[in-house]
């Protein structure tokens, strides 16, 4: 049995992603309307698999939405009902050192939530971090080049030595990065002397 078949079974579209990014704002305005809050605002930061969705990579499908950051404590089950985890929290200290000052925020119409993703480049290199069979599927998207801005993956990249606890782990990262970056044709962000 492969690893992809035995743990990973996508079945969220990005139509499906949209539907649950709105519905879970309604039920967060209508639970904020319930308990008389006033003029409440939350702030969602999405990674993953979700966020290349939201960066229109075509993957096909993803599991759930990650979410490394919410300001606002949101009761678990109304992440549940939305497939919606922060499981990626723990895994901060492997993204890219200044991830947040590229935080996009995503424009949808929404009453309570405001949506923020990674942007392009840390998403992929998050995805360069992880090493899964699924990670590595979703860097062969086929539009996946076409949108990358090369020299700021190269700074996120760069950026992960400030993040990581072990020079080893960069030195190895740094290959699978090398590696993506000249399959792409794009040697002029080759990280050299590491």
């Amino acid at each position: 049995i492969s690893y992809k078949i035995m743990y990973y079974n996508p079945t969220i579209t990005r139509p499906d992603l949209l539907e649950r990014l709105y519905k879970f704002d309604e039920d967060l305005y209508t639970f904020a309307r319930d308990n008389k809050i006033k003029n409440p605002r939350l702030r969602v930061e999405i990674v993953g698999s979700a966020c290349l969705m939201l960066n229109e990579i075509n993957i096909p499908a993803t599991e759930d939405i990650d979410v490394i950051r919410m300001d606002k404590f949101v009761h678990e089950d109304f992440m549940i009902r939305h497939d919606i985890n922060t499981r990626v929290q723990t895994m901060e200290n492997y993204m890219p050192y200044n991830y947040q000052d590229r935080l996009v925020k995503f424009n949808i119409d929404t009453k309570i939530v405001d949506y923020y993703i990674l942007s392009l480049e840390d998403a992929i290199v998050c995805k360069l971090v992880s090493a899964r069979p699924k990670d590595d599927a979703h860097l062969e998207a086929d539009n996946i080049a076409d949108k990358i801005h090369w020299p700021t993956l190269k700074m996120c990249m760069e950026e992960m030595k400030l993040s990581l606890l072990n020079i080893n782990d960069y030195k190895w990262m740094v290959n699978r990065y090398n590696n993506f970056v000249r399959r792409h044709n794009h040697e002029e962000v080759i990280i050299e002397n590491i």
